[in-house]
């Protein structure tokens, strides 16, 4: 009575391993990419709204819109305040806040603005409302754009 495996039960055991072990990397690969690409989801859309809450807060708190003018779009956004102007630009991806101290990023360097505009849609004696629409792509992966857009009343 012989004791063991036969070279031929090792092979196959072997080929079978292998191939179970081939499918759980793959499956491994495959939840790491959705992780990774639901992250940039959450990061660009994270970033939307915080810099349309910026926006919407320095906007509502202002006493009118000095750029674009009434009835024109821009790709700058000044607002006259009571302390003095704060604008908004967009430069090299990131979405900047200058409020006389200097420009601040407010997006973060997960995304990168690649399109924005700034409309002034007041009408004289009405208080200035300004449509902002920005789209944001992630950094970690190009799979995925967003474009965010809101209108806001400048309260007088």
């Amino acid at each position: 009575m012989q004791r063991g495996f036969t070279l031929i039960e090792l092979l196959v055991y072997i080929v079978i391993l292998t191939i179970v072990f081939s499918a759980l990397a793959s499956l491994t690969v495959v939840g790491i990419r959705m992780e990774r690409n639901r992250s940039a989801l959450d990061d660009i859309r994270h970033n939307g709204v915080s810099v349309l809450n910026r926006l919407e807060e320095d906007v509502r708190l202002g006493n009118s819109i000095s750029s674009p003018s009434t009835g024109s779009s821009g790709q700058t956004l000044s607002i006259i305040t009571d302390s003095g102007s704060i604008t908004y630009t967009v430069s090299g991806g990131f979405m900047y806040r200058n409020s006389g101290s200097g420009a601040v990023p407010i997006s973060s360097s997960d995304v990168e603005v690649i399109e924005h505009s700034f409309s002034n849609r007041g009408a004289g004696a009405v208080p200035d409302i300004v449509t902002v629409s920005i789209t944001l792509s992630g950094t970690k992966t190009d799979l995925y754009e967003e474009v965010f857009t809101t209108s806001i009343n400048v309260y007088e």
